[in-house]
């Protein structure tokens, strides 16, 4: 296991304007425990940060673990020390309810809650990020299981591999993505701006009866 150490600093304007065309706006990086990273130490070195591009730290507090993202860095994307399995947003879901969503990131996650309150988030869209005890925690407590994974092939796999365990698919439609490359959430309020695209998400929701609008 590596050891991650970050220094992180404050929000600049243009690091929140582009956040918030993903449908992140300040307040959702501050209660989600995402920042901007400053300095960063691999197991106690210093590791190099091009100061050109993005770099975000997504905090774990519960395990003290981060995942670092750096958008514009296709090398080197994603990395971090968070065990695959781990889940985000259990607490927030209610003991029991009709259904609950499971997106594949922290992003989609706070996209999704805005508009349907019991979403939690695993890691990645492979078929190991849900654990067996994880399946029966929702088959326990939740009637019906969604999955809203990438619309691209990578999430149409891993969307078919889970339906052998009962979840159910939920996406962006497939016309979006390929029309205009959208494969998720975020991709939708990018392109088609907060007020539409949350009317074209609110509506596969809709779609399976989860909502009505």
């Amino acid at each position: 296991e590596i050891l991650i150490h970050v220094q992180v600093r404050a929000y600049t304007d243009a690091e929140l304007a582009y956040c918030e065309q993903y449908g992140m706006m300040k307040e959702d990086l501050v209660n989600n425990s995402i920042y901007f990273i400053e300095k960063l130490w691999i197991n106690k070195k210093p590791f190099y940060l091009d100061t050109t591009k993005l770099h975000f730290g997504y905090y774990f507090p519960l395990i003290d673990k981060w995942k670092i993202y750096s958008p514009d860095d296709p090398e080197r994307k994603w990395f971090g020390n968070v065990p695959n399995t781990t889940m985000e947003g259990l607490g927030s879901l209610p003991k029991t309810s009709e259904s609950v969503i499971i997106t594949k990131s922290r992003k989609d996650r706070i996209i999704l809650k805005k508009i349907y309150p019991d979403v939690c988030s695993c890691q990645n869209e492979s078929e190991g990020s849900i654990s067996k005890e994880m399946d029966e925690f929702f088959d326990k407590n939740y009637i019906k299981k969604y999955c809203w994974f990438d619309t691209d092939e990578p999430g149409k796999k891993a969307n078919m591999r889970l339906n052998y365990r009962g979840y159910k698919w939920i996406n962006v439609p497939n016309n979006m993505y390929l029309e205009f490359g959208l494969k998720d959430p975020g991709d939708v309020l990018k392109h088609f701006g907060p007020l539409k695209g949350y009317i074209y998400l609110a509506e596969q929701l809709e779609n399976k009866k989860l909502i009505t609008i």
